[in-house]
């Protein structure tokens, strides 16, 4: 499922049940993919995305990397001051030079 201000621009190489376009709400998202019998999912995607699926408060867990990378900037997390609290479930080194942290969503 992929989310777009556009999903008809993308007709053409939507596969249903496969590859989707929508500009559904995230809340329509979770329930179209509920009702196809998903019990979980991937939210991959920018800040925007992130922010809106976090306010909906369908966000259970947060898995973050760690990189032996250091930037000079990049990409929010979220598009919007946030305020969420979390609980480290685990830990695990990925490789020689980079962590996984998976965060559980504090409700």
């Amino acid at each position: 499922m992929v989310l777009t201000r556009d999903p008809a621009r993308y007709t053409e190489v939507s596969v249903p049940g496969a590859l989707e376009f929508t500009a559904d709400k995230p809340a329509e998202v979770v329930a179209r993919l509920r009702a196809g019998g998903r019990r979980a999912c991937a939210l991959l995607g920018g800040a925007q995305a992130h922010q809106l699926f976090l306010a909906a408060g369908l966000v259970d867990e947060i898995w973050l990397t760690v990189e032996a990378r250091l930037f000079g900037g990049g990409t929010p997390l979220v598009s919007a001051p946030a305020d969420v609290r979390l609980a480290l479930l685990t830990h695990e080194a990925i490789g020689d030079e980079a962590l996984l942290l998976k965060y559980a969503i504090r409700r």
